[in-house]
């Protein structure tokens, strides 16, 4: 190689590079450091040797503190290869083209090792399984240009497709779900979906990948110890309200049943709002402490929210047991869930087509049979779940002792009643 020639080489990789990222350009030597980001960060060395044209190739190196070495080894193949198909030509320029080219337009580079652990998770199948019908209906497709994810997974008759969308600038931006379509039903496809952004957005706050899947228990509730009469300005505006609202009580038992209960929908509906308005305060308050004592890093979720998604809902869900009867909580067959749904549960109808209910503690339940054992002395329920054990609760279940304790007394009364009365008239006879 002429020195002209030479010179002219290395004009080119000047001009191709940007000039921040150029650390050294020599003849036997180029070292760039390419940052498109903050996880997305390469140093490359390419060391030449005289006339490397018509004797050799250009050897590239690549190190990153944020990428890992199995993907900067196939980047290093790809650019050898590169270096191969232009042999007895001038080689750095194109192979800088091809790994930058590389380095831009992949955007799930910062998801390499998530999107690995993940394929192995979908679509590795289980012992005796048929390969190909199992590698038919679990897949998982990444689309680097579009910074795409799609997956399939499928557990019986249920399955579930959906897609990860990671942005510029992923973990810092979390990424997005969505659901393409699934066989489960509509309640638990959404609550699917309200999991699955939820672990996206605590896991962008900083929480780990088991801290964002935690089931947290029943908020406390207040005692019964009243708080001295507030005479100021602001407490007798409440009184005022107070007196307005035992107002509208009364006209609400004079109501018929049908407009009474449009108002009780309409309380839970503001009382709703008012907890998501709570809600965004405490958030709004954690960002505030987190600014002002350091925040935390946001962590990757993707393969988080891929494991919940295949593992923990298409996999394990329709095969869970109900601790309580120790019978499957979802049908072998998914239409049979939607018309239990779709109409009020049957006396004595099969326990594997009554809704179900999931509790505090993350397991699913039949809903008659987590009604018969928290509404029934003594009105707690371990789940006896393997592993588990912690107190069962549910918002659709009071968790007052005594409440519990006076309705369970009163149906005893009732039956008490109703039982004498049919010996009465048994005695009439």
């Amino acid at each position: 190689m002429s020195v002209p020639e030479r010179d002219a080489e290395l004009a080119e990789v000047r001009a191709l590079v940007r000039p921040e990222w150029l650390e050294s350009c020599f003849a036997h030597m180029v070292r760039l450091h390419v940052g498109h980001s903050r996880f997305v960060r390469v140093v490359a060395v390419l060391n030449m040797s005289d006339g490397y044209w018509a004797r050799d190739r250009v050897v590239v190196q690549l190190s990153s503190p944020t990428l890992p070495r199995p993907l900067l080894a196939k980047l290093e193949q790809a650019c050898e290869r590169e270096a191969l198909a232009h042999s007895g030509k001038p080689q750095l320029v194109p192979v800088l083209r091809l790994l930058l080219a590389q380095l831009q337009t992949n955007r799930l580079l910062p998801a390499w090792d998530e999107l690995r652990e993940a394929r192995e998770l979908v679509c590795t199948p289980p012992p005796h399984a048929d390969a190909d019908a199992f590698a038919a209906a679990n897949w998982l497709r990444p689309h680097e240009k579009l910074g795409r994810v799609a997956l399939r997974a499928q557990q019986g008759a249920y399955w579930l497709n959906c897609e990860l969308a990671l942005p510029d600038g992923y973990p810092d931006v979390p990424p997005s779900f969505e659901l393409l379509g699934t066989s489960f039903d509509d309640r638990l496809r959404d609550i699917c979906i309200a999991n699955a952004r939820e672990i996206a957005r605590r896991m962008h706050e900083g929480y780990s990948a088991s801290a964002a899947l935690a089931h947290q228990g029943p908020p406390a509730r207040a005692g019964k110890a009243e708080a001295p009469a507030d005479l100021s300005a602001t407490g007798l505006q409440q009184l005022k309200h107070d007196r307005e609202f035992l107002h509208a009580v009364a006209q609400v038992r004079g109501h018929d049943e049908r407009k009474a209960r449009r108002i009780v929908e309409h309380a839970e509906r503001k009382s709703m709002e008012q907890h998501q308005a709570e809600r965004a305060k405490q958030d709004a308050a954690v960002a505030a402490s987190a600014a002002t004592d350091g925040a935390r890093q946001s962590l990757p979720s993707v393969l988080a929210i891929v494991r919940y998604v295949v593992q923990r809902t298409v996999r394990e869900l329709p095969t869970q047991l109900c601790p309580v009867c120790a019978v499957t909580v979802l049908p072998a067959d998914p239409h049979a869930l939607r018309d239990a749904l779709a109409q009020p549960a049957q006396r004595g109808a099969s326990a594997r087509h009554e809704p179900i209910e999931r509790s505090h503690c993350g397991h699913w339940f039949h809903a008659r049979c987590l009604e018969a054992r928290l509404t029934v002395p003594p009105f707690r329920l371990a789940c006896e779940a393997p592993g588990c054990g912690k107190d069962v609760h549910h918002p659709k279940w009071s968790e007052r002792v005594d409440k519990l304790e006076k309705r369970w007394a009163n149906e005893q009364a009732k039956r008490r009643e109703i039982e004498e009365l049919a010996g009465l008239m048994n005695m009439e006879k």
